[in-house]
């Protein structure tokens, strides 16, 4: 069925845009398709223009001698239609020789549009280049951080990965608890990564004190423990260990004898039976605190 035909004029918006490890897919894709929906949400919502439907998609003409902004606003409402032609005009856009000199809010936006036209094609590699640029326009916004960290892992980059985390960490700890802590362990656990970039992961998740309480802190303090042993760093080590609470890790501690220049096995804080109970008394009460959480629900049955 053709669709109706309409040229778009001037008009102005702003807009911003452990428990158990999932599979890294799953992690990836869900947090990125969230993230590039509620983007596009969020910059569509405040158009006013005629965008037509699916059934009946609106074929918008896009004047290449339009203002840049006014192009980008027109191309966001062809994208709520119409991908293909979408992505074809912002292409356009983004090889005009003004567009690198432009501000970087509308910079920022055009990359935020690519990258969701790209997820939704399957194309993650164009995703992962868009996505990169956007965070070069304007890295002040931490959902685009949080994005490219899952994009580069999902591309095989667990070091890039680990350093945009480790910034968001630092940029914004008080949204640090919004971070997948599956996506962490994986980080963690199942990646080899540059031991610069290990430590500094660890180092920049421990000293916001993320997920304090809880298994997943104690986990990532075990493991900074570890790496500054290793490295001959025993005061640091020493310090570190101070920090690592549940139970299990305790056990970790205590039956490894490479820690006994760490640990005072005597000490009420490397007591594994004490340890215990304090998880349950801890987890409980963030459970009280966070009624709907089904996480910590779940974490205080298993504790």
């Amino acid at each position: 069925m053709p669709g109706q035909v309409v040229l778009l004029g001037r008009f102005r918006k702003n807009s911003r845009g452990g428990g158990q490890v999932r599979s890294h897919h799953k992690i990836v894709l869900s947090i990125v398709i969230n993230l590039a929906v509620g983007q596009l949400s969020a910059y569509a919502a405040e158009s006013h223009t005629k965008t037509g439907s699916p059934v009946n998609p609106v074929t918008v003409r896009v004047d290449p001698e339009m203002p840049l902004i006014d192009q980008l606003e027109s191309i966001y409402s062809v994208a709520k239609t119409n991908h293909r032609q979408a992505d074809e005009l912002l292409e356009r856009l983004l090889a005009d020789s003004q567009f690198a000199t432009r501000e970087s809010g509308l910079r920022r936006d055009a990359y935020s549009l690519s990258t969701w036209l790209a997820i939704e094609a399957g194309n993650y590699k164009k995703a992962l280049a868009s996505a990169r640029h956007r965070v070069a326009a304007d890295p002040s916004v931490r959902e685009d951080w949080y994005q490219l960290a899952t994009l580069e892992y999902d591309a095989g980059n667990r070091d890039a990965s680990a350093k945009a985390i480790a910034h968001m960490v630092r940029r914004w700890p008080e949204q640090m608890e919004e971070i997948d802590f599956g996506l962490v362990a994986q980080l963690v656990h199942q990646s080899k990564l540059q031991p610069a970039v290990r430590l500094d992961f660890l180092q920049a998740l421990t000293q916001a004190n993320w997920m304090q309480g809880r298994s997943q802190s104690s986990s990532l303090w075990y493991e900074l423990t570890l790496m500054q042993l290793l490295d001959g760093n025993i005061q640091q080590a020493r310090e570190s260990a101070q920090h690592v609470s549940t139970p299990e890790h305790i056990v970790d501690l205590r039956s490894d004898r490479q820690f006994d220049p760490l640990i005072d096995r005597n000490a009420p804080k490397f007591d594994v039976a004490l340890a215990a109970r304090n998880e349950v008394d801890t987890l409980q009460r963030l459970a009280s605190a966070a009624p709907d959480s089904l996480q910590l629900r779940n974490e205080v049955n298993d504790a």
